[in-house]
């Protein structure tokens, strides 16, 4: 996966990125705003649930990857996107 390290997640979708799928499963609008990030490994179908801020960091195998950064477009609450980042 080399390239693009940097993913936008939007509401009720699935991404494969990788070595995994991600979902989000919840956006809390507050301050810092928090996520509910689902990660499903693709070889092993392992899945695990992470409660993120923005600049915390969550693992992906033997990656790391961060929340970088929650937005919501013209302040609805229903259009965030989500942006992950791989880190290493």
């Amino acid at each position: 996966m080399e390239g693009i390290t940097e993913h936008r997640i939007k509401p009720n979708r699935f991404y494969t990125i990788g070595k995994a799928g991600f979902d989000v499963m919840r956006v809390k609008r507050q301050d810092p705003p928090e996520v509910i990030l689902g990660v499903s490994m693709e070889k092993t179908a392992e899945e695990f649930e992470y409660t993120l801020h923005p600049g915390e960091n969550f693992p992906v195998d033997d990656e790391t990857w961060q929340v970088a950064e929650v937005v919501f477009p013209d302040n609805a609450d229903w259009e965030w996107e989500v942006v992950v980042r791989r880190i290493s």
